[in-house]
């Protein structure tokens, strides 16, 4: 009967080891979108003082100089949110006014991290969205026109400048 015992309970030990294992997070699963873009990003300009932009887990971001395409403003801060392949900016900067900026972005982890941001043109946000001026939407309205942009693809005369980035 001890025998019988031990095997019973050495096949129950394995199945545990097997299926905590199985339950096991892979990771790389931990590397999405989300946390590959949270963090100080340089914008690949020649020196002195290249323009930077600063992404926080809590969809707040800081651009020094003018480091987001189609935004010539220094000190832009505020907030973003993302969608497929689409970022959406909110925020005042040292000139009066809220600017808001939609732009294509691309992460690339090969050879180095890097980060190609697009400006997407105001008069398709305005056409595709439907309203009036850009940087009149709310914020509320700035996600709601993500939700729309959300896997729409955006025709190569619908962008702008393009720059790329460094973490």
């Amino acid at each position: 009967m001890a025998p019988k015992r031990l095997i019973d309970r050495a096949g129950i030990i394995l199945m545990l080891c097997v299926l905590k294992a199985c339950l096991a997070e892979d990771p790389s699963s931990f590397r999405s979108v989300d946390t590959l873009l949270s963090g100080l990003w340089v914008q690949d300009a020649p020196p002195p003082a290249p323009p930077t932009i600063d992404f926080r887990p809590d969809r707040s971001f800081e651009a020094f100089s003018s480091a987001i395409p189609g935004v010539l403003v220094a000190d832009y801060t505020g907030n973003f949110w993302q969608a497929s392949g689409v970022l959406a900016f909110r925020g005042t900067s040292s000139a009066s006014g809220v600017r808001v900026q939609f732009v294509t972005f691309e992460i690339v982890e090969s050879p180095s991290l890097s980060l190609r941001m697009t400006q997407i043109l105001d008069p398709f946000i305005i056409e595709t969205v439907g309203v009036a001026a850009v940087s009149d939407m709310s914020a509320a309205e700035v996600q709601s026109a993500l939700r729309r942009l959300d896997g729409l693809p955006i025709p190569e005369n619908a962008l702008g400048d393009s720059w790329t980035y460094s973490k």
